[in-house]
């Protein structure tokens, strides 16, 4: 009997990164950022299926490669610089409604944290499911070393500070 897709996971790598060009397929530790986030997916238990969405074929082949599905492509109209989350992940449940899967949890796995523990995503999944009465999302996050007061942010190529004291 075929397993009930429930959580689905969503690689989302758009090519066009402005900052580090093509980010998302330059190698840490010879492989590839997607590769890491692939990984992850792959030794998860509770990731009931898992894709790239991107909008290149360079990456497609790199993802697929590393073992991933990339069952649909993302439009250029949500790969800029100013697409938002929501829309790729709302384009994604209409393409995954169309092969016939309509997940409960959809995870973001971006591929610019490489060495995030696959079992971080597990347990995150498991407190999510005790609590998806109570909550609709869950994101996870980590202390800053320093206080955010030391956060600088560049405008017209002049430091200054992200938050006033």
């Amino acid at each position: 009997m075929k397993k009930k897709i429930e959580t689905v996971a969503i690689i989302p790598a758009r090519s066009g990164s402005k900052g580090i060009k093509n980010k998302n397929i330059q190698k840490i530790r010879n492989k590839p950022l997607l590769a890491w986030a692939i990984d992850a997916c792959k030794k998860s238990k509770k990731i009931d299926y898992f894709f790239v969405l991107t909008d290149s074929s360079v990456y497609k082949k790199i993802a697929i490669k590393y073992g991933s599905n990339v069952p649909f492509k993302r439009p250029k109209s949500i790969s800029k610089d100013s697409s938002t989350d929501i829309e790729f992940v709302k384009y994604s449940i209409k393409k995954l409604a169309e092969l016939k899967i309509y997940p409960k949890i959809i995870l973001n796995i971006r591929p610019t944290t490489p060495f995030r523990d696959y079992k971080i995503i597990d347990k995150a999944i498991t407190i999510f499911k005790k609590n998806y009465k109570k909550y609709s999302s869950l994101r996870s996050v980590e202390e800053m070393s320093e206080t955010s007061f030391k956060t600088l942010i560049i405008e017209n190529k002049v430091a200054k500070p992200a938050m006033k004291k």
